[in-house]
């Protein structure tokens, strides 16, 4: 009886051991996936394009003030020399252009002043924003007026357009400000050749309205 009591213990202790032994292989060969549902930073994307060049910083610095305006003549020595062949005069006013950008694919910087030589406008295209996925129609609906520039960066992100006029106060105009998004957008005719684009108007620091041309879903 004590023997067959004994044998029946080993047993039990080899059926234990058996058992934990499965357990821990089974445990060593299953492989544990855990997803993680990928979080779309806006605002914040990385920039590309040539590493030479005039710089953003560069542009911002051009004051659009129509009490204090800048002067073209301090533009040119802020930027340099414009693009030979690319300045253009219409009426009163003249264009000046800058093609060597940085951080910008084909880019350009384009200044505009009256005969006196104050700046009325500038405007910056191009900047080669690396996007982490593309601006769709569900991206463009939920831009509403009297949001900020940082509501709208959060949602679309960074533009990759920009300009700036004086405002018509003779008719009360206070959206001087344009901020555009060309760059990393669905299309919705992908094939058509049509300029699919994002524009947002700005009017003391908020949006004044929006339009888009032919932007997609996906």
């Amino acid at each position: 009886m004590k023997k067959a009591t004994l044998t029946i213990i080993a047993l039990l202790t080899a059926i234990s051991v058996t058992a934990c032994t499965n357990t821990n292989d089974k445990t060593k060969n299953t492989k544990t996936v855990i997803t993680r549902k990928k979080t779309v930073v806006r605002g914040h994307e990385s920039i590309g394009g040539s590493k030479t060049g005039i710089s953003f910083k560069k542009y911002e610095a051009i004051r659009i003030d129509q009490r204090h305006p800048a002067k073209l003549k301090d533009v040119i020595t802020l930027l340099g020399k414009p693009t030979p062949g690319q300045s253009a005069t219409y009426g009163d006013f003249s264009t000046m252009k800058w093609t060597k950008v940085q951080h910008t694919t084909n880019g350009l910087i384009s200044v505009t002043a009256d005969k006196k030589g104050n700046v009325v406008s500038k405007q910056f295209n191009n900047l080669a924003v690396k996007r982490p996925t593309k601006l769709t129609t569900t991206d463009y609906k939920k831009i509403k007026k009297g949001q900020t520039k940082k509501e709208v960066y959060r949602i679309l992100g960074r533009p990759d357009g920009y300009s700036t006029d004086l405002p018509d106060t003779a008719i009360g105009e206070h959206s001087n400000e344009i901020i555009s998004y060309a760059i990393g957008v669905a299309h919705k005719e992908p094939n058509s050749g049509k300029l699919t684009m994002i524009i947002i108007h700005i009017s003391d620091g908020k949006v004044s309205g929006k339009h888009q041309d032919s932007l997609g879903n996906k």
